[in-house]
């Protein structure tokens, strides 16, 4: 197997977790792991980490676009079909939110992705992490420490990253 072939199925088995697991987090009752990463899950937060590694980590823009389209569909089916055959819902308003954030965020990476090793980046990433984490914290999740803790850690380890890469280039 080739390394593209094996960053593929990689990608894909990892979006597919990814979106089970969030499904799983939102209705597994009691106060588990899996609650909590269905909480963070929910949030806005983890899919800007996502959509920026993925961004800072792509050797090109075709293989950003490649993975990232790749890793968010496999997740957004298998969030939609757990929800559908496990949970028996479904509602196409969340669904097509999600397809509009997901679009947005893949236009809004190609329109970033020859910045991304620039303070510019940087910064952008860091008020829009302030922006998301209030926003989550607020709107989505409520003032959770076991959402908002991990958030905050994602944001810095991200932080790291994309410093790291910048100061590499």
């Amino acid at each position: 197997m080739n390394n593209k072939l094996l960053k593929i199925t990689i990608i894909i088995i990892t979006g597919i977790l990814i979106g089970i697991l969030s499904k799983w987090g939102d209705i597994i009752p009691g106060d588990n792991i899996i609650k909590y990463f269905g909480w963070i899950s929910s949030g806005i937060i983890l899919w800007l980490v996502i959509g920026t590694l993925f961004i800072i980590l792509s050797n090109n823009k075709k293989s950003f676009n490649i993975y990232y389209l790749l890793f968010m569909i496999s997740m957004l089916i298998s969030y939609y079909l757990f929800s559908y055959i496990i949970v028996n819902y479904i509602y196409f308003r969340i669904i097509k939110f999600w397809i509009i954030m997901f679009i947005c965020s893949l236009i809004l990476g190609n329109i970033l992705y020859n910045k991304r090793y620039t303070k510019l980046f940087l910064i952008l990433f860091i008020i829009t992490s302030i922006i998301f984490i209030i926003f989550d914290a607020i709107k989505i999740n409520g003032v959770i420490l076991q959402a908002i803790i991990p958030e905050i850690i994602l944001v810095i380890l991200t932080i790291f990253i994309i410093n790291k890469k910048i100061n590499n280039k």
